[in-house]
C-alpha cells in the first residue's frame, strides 16, 4: 500500500471506529469513549509507522548510509505493511492491557474498521502503479471488500448478540492478512521460478500460524464452556 494514501485511509478508519465504538454497550461500561479510542488509534498508528519503516530497512537495507539517516530518509526504502501490522498488534495489545480494556472486542472493532480501510487503501493505490503490481493490489482490494461485507452483514451482528466470541473477527482478519501477504511475497519468486526465504515471507507465515493457534485456542475454550 502506498504511503500517499495514508491520510484518506486514516480518516476512513477513524470514522468507522467512531461509528463502532460510540454506541457499544461493552465499551460504554468500560468507559471507552470515542475520544479514547482515537487516542489508542493514533498511538497504534505511530507504532505501525515505526515498525513499517524498520522492517522495510531490515528486509532491504540502504547501503552506504548511516542507519539513523537512512531511517529518516523517507524517499528511500519505503514502508512494510507487514511491519505496520506487527507494530499495530504490539501497541494495541499493550494499550489494552495497561488500560484494562476488553482485548478481544477492541481487536475486533479495529479489525472491522481495518478491513474497510484496507479495501480503500489498496483500491486507491491501484491508481499509483502499473503492470503486475496493479493486478496484485486489485486482487487484495477485492479480498478485503469481501471481508468487510462478511463482517458487516454476518459476523458483526453475531458479535453484538454474543453468538460468537470476542476476538473472532480479529483472528479471521489476521488469517486473511497473512494469506494475502504470503501470496504477495511469493509472486516475485514464482515469476523467477525460484523460491527463496525472505523476511516478508517468514513474517507472513508467522502471522498465519499465530492466528491459527489463536483460533484453535478459542475453539477449545468454547468447547470447555
Amino acid at each position: 500500500m502506498q504511503l500517499v494514501v495514508l491520510i484518506p485511509v486514516l480518516f476512513i478508519f477513524l470514522y468507522c471506529l467512531y461509528r463502532l465504538v460510540k454506541d457499544d454497550y461493552v465499551f460504554i461500561r468500560k468507559n471507552l469513549s470515542p475520544e479514547l479510542a482515537f487516542d489508542l488509534a493514533f498511538i497504534t498508528l505511530w507504532s505501525s509507522l515505526f515498525f513499517a519503516r524498520l522492517l522495510a530497512l531490515i528486509a532491504d537495507p540502504i547501503t552506504g548510509e548511516n542507519p539513523i539517516v537512512a531511517f529518516l530518509s523517507l524517499n528511500k526504502g519505503g514502508f512494510s505493511l507487514l511491519g505496520a501490522m506487527l507494530g499495530a498488534l504490539l501497541a494495541l495489545y499493550l494499550l489494552a492491557r495497561s488500560k484494562k480494556l476488553p482485548l478481544g472486542r477492541l481487536f475486533d472493532f479495529f479489525s472491522l474498521a481495518g478491513s474497510i480501510s484496507f479495501f480503500f487503501g489498496f483500491g486507491l493505490s491501484i491508481l499509483l502503479v502499473s503492470g503486475m503490481e496493479r493486478f496484485i493490489l486489485l486482487g487484495s482490494a477485492v479480498i478485503y471488500l469481501f471481508l468487510a461485507l462478511l463482517y458487516r452483514f454476518i459476523l458483526y451482528p453475531r458479535l453484538l448478540n454474543r453468538s460468537i466470541k470476542d476476538g473472532t473477527l480479529s483472528i479471521i482478519f489476521l488469517m486473511v492478512f497473512s494469506c494475502v501477504s504470503t501470496i504477495t511475497a511469493l509472486l516475485p519468486f514464482i515469476q523467477k521460478q525460484v523460491i527463496s526465504i525472505s523476511i516478508p515471507l517468514v513474517l507472513s507465515g508467522f502471522f498465519f500460524i499465530f492466528s491459527f493457534v489463536l483460533l484453535i485456542t478459542q475453539a477449545r475454550h468454547l468447547k470447555k464452556r
